[in-house]
């Protein structure tokens, strides 16, 4: 006798949302760039207001500027409040 298999077919219950680091301008129309709130905690800026459609927050740094960072795109987009 055989062994039959049936395939079953498996939903990703997680989707993975990429966006670029666009320039941005926060809730009074201040400039920044869009990340994720995760990444502007981690370079130090604060979050004002939504971009990429909700999926990011418009980080902004104080004048001393973003903390440095691995990825040098990240590091080069200074915007001050």
């Amino acid at each position: 006798m055989r062994a039959t298999f049936a395939t079953i077919p498996v939903f990703n219950i997680f989707r993975v949302v990429t966006f670029p680091n666009d320039p941005c301008n926060g809730t009074a129309g201040d400039p920044g760039v869009c990340y994720t709130s995760q990444e502007c905690e981690n370079l130090g800026g604060l979050g004002n207001g939504d971009c990429a459609a909700g999926f990011g927050v418009c980080c902004q740094c104080e004048e001393d500027g973003f903390k440095e960072s691995k990825d040098l795109s990240m590091s080069r987009r200074l915007f001050f409040l």
